[in-house]
């Protein structure tokens, strides 16, 4: 057999039986080595595309997606809404409403923006009575922050997080006058992001929150009467 010179392509030697075995010994050499394949009609070479699996890929993005669960409450208080905002903002109230939910530990910041103000509450919750389920990701303890961003005296925005957890709540908190009294109307979107769970997740969350706004305008109710 004579030898390829240099920068020729190298010849294989033509073989007349059992060409289905040769024919994928060519393959593989062609797709390793990147060896000559001579043109013949009986030789059929195929091209392999590497694809993602779509079942990953869709599984990831429903993740990513996953719908919110929604939370809605009013609150009616027996003051103006100047008075309520007045209770709202102020870090002495938050503090009451922390010691009446048993919080661990609580830091409030309130800064004046504008017309309105920005409350930031950082705290610490103790999860003896959640469920298995939650205390297994939240674990013994759980940091929560609180930012309410208020543009007036009247609205303002809401979001809920607890660091280094794949959870979150954004929303909207308003206050509408109604004749003497005031309504303090809140609705927040709840996500967890912890496929085949969060749904009950999300759930847990929402029956948290509602507990905790019980408390909330329960102090609430009796710090408007003077009762502080």
């Amino acid at each position: 057999m004579r030898r390829p010179c240099h920068g020729e392509p190298p010849r294989l030697p033509a073989r007349r039986s059992g060409h289905g075995r040769y024919a994928s010994s060519l393959t593989q050499r062609h797709s390793i080595v990147g060896a000559y394949l001579p043109q013949r009609e009986d030789l059929h070479v195929h091209q392999v595309v590497t694809r993602t699996c779509p079942g990953r890929r869709e599984r990831r993005a429903r993740c990513d997606k996953m719908s919110a669960m929604r939370f809605q409450r009013t609150a009616t208080y027996d003051a103006a809404p100047a008075e309520v905002f007045a209770m709202l903002s102020d870090p002495a109230w938050r503090a009451a409403v922390g010691a009446a939910q048993g919080v661990t530990s609580q830091k409030v910041t309130v800064t004046p923006e504008g017309d309105g103000c920005r409350i930031v509450i950082d705290e610490l919750q103790n999860t003896a009575g959640l469920p298995a389920i939650a205390k297994k990701i939240a674990g013994e303890t759980t940091r929560a922050v609180v930012t309410e961003v208020w543009s007036s005296p009247t609205s303002g925005t809401v979001e809920i997080v607890a660091p280094g957890k794949p959870t979150k709540m954004v929303g909207t908190t308003r206050l509408v006058a109604d004749g003497d009294r005031t309504q303090q109307v809140t609705e927040l979107e709840c996500t967890v992001k912890v496929p085949l769970i969060s749904g009950k997740l999300e759930q847990l969350m929402v029956d948290n929150i509602n507990a905790g706004r019980t408390v909330e305008e329960t102090v609430g109710a009796a710090w408007l009467k003077g009762e502080r």
